[in-house]
């Protein structure tokens, strides 16, 4: 991550207008850590996914897309430990990509960001060839935000 460019950015258009995507990996290189990859996946960075990282990070966007990527299209479930630090930083919006294999994923979700499911759905939905049928996801976003009001 270029903090010189990114700052640069923020500057020039307003954090307001940024979403950082943070895509993370593990790939039992690293037990319960988690670190910022760039270059399609292929390089670590030193950056390492937490609380601290989030907060600073935060001064510079009003969202975060974070990525993880070693479970990403690949419908094996969401990353539990990923899901419940996004939880713990509730200070801007987090939209949680890839993972989501089932309907219980997205009470997981729900319940690690207090009510606030902020999460794509893509490959596992059976209109792209996965088992979560697309009109039950649908229902279950529209019951979520029947319960909002």
């Amino acid at each position: 991550m270029d903090l010189d460019k990114l700052k640069e950015l923020a500057n020039a258009v307003g954090k307001e207008r940024l979403i950082l995507d943070l895509m993370t990996s593990n790939i039992n290189l690293y037990e319960g850590k988690y670190f910022v990859v760039t270059d399609r996946w292929q390089k670590f960075s030193d950056v390492c996914l937490d609380e601290k990282v989030l907060d600073f990070l935060a001064r510079y966007a009003d969202e975060f897309l974070v990525h993880r990527v070693d479970v990403e299209g690949k419908k094996l479930g969401i990353d539990n430990e990923v899901v419940a630090l996004l939880g713990n930083h509730s200070s801007i919006p987090v939209t949680y990509p890839g993972g989501v294999s089932t309907m219980a994923d997205l009470e997981t979700i729900k319940s690690a960001r207090m009510g606030s499911v902020d999460v794509i759905v893509g490959s596992a939905l059976d209109i792209f060839g996965g088992s979560l049928p697309y009109k039950d996801d649908v229902a279950w976003h529209v019951q979520q935000d029947a319960l909002a009001v």
